[in-house]
């Protein structure tokens, strides 16, 4: 399966950011590669990109799973992006990061676009 990892990018992003590569996308991705998956990764806040080169990003790509790793901070550009994607195709999504994992009831009954959403540490989940 094509599996892509987002974390989603922070319109007020700290500069110190910019050269940490997300550990949460790389343990997801390791663990998904082990069992077979082809994986690509959006790490937009240390690549710098858009709201909208990350759209068209996974447009092009379509890959047949959707992961967001999420915080408080990002949920809504989250939850926007995850509505816009599907308007164009129906990809599973898969939420998780500190904020889903407090409110995933509140989630899954508040916003349709989340098929799934993992609390705790998902490399485990998966």
């Amino acid at each position: 399966m094509k599996i892509a990892l987002i974390d989603v990018p922070i319109v007020s992003a700290k500069e110190s950011k910019k050269d940490i590569p997300s550990l949460t996308l790389g343990y997801l991705g390791a663990a998904l590669l082990s069992a077979g998956h082809t994986v690509f990764l959006l790490d937009t806040a240390r690549w710098k990109k858009s709201y909208e080169s990350c759209y068209e990003e996974i447009i092009s790509q379509r890959p047949e799973a959707i992961g967001f790793t999420c915080t408080t901070l990002t949920r809504f550009v989250t939850i926007n992006l995850i509505k816009k994607i599907k308007t164009i195709y129906s990809p599973l999504v898969i939420v998780g990061g500190c904020h889903f994992t407090f409110t995933a009831k509140d989630a899954l009954e508040k916003v349709g676009e989340i098929d799934i959403v993992v609390r705790g540490e998902g490399e485990e989940t998966i």
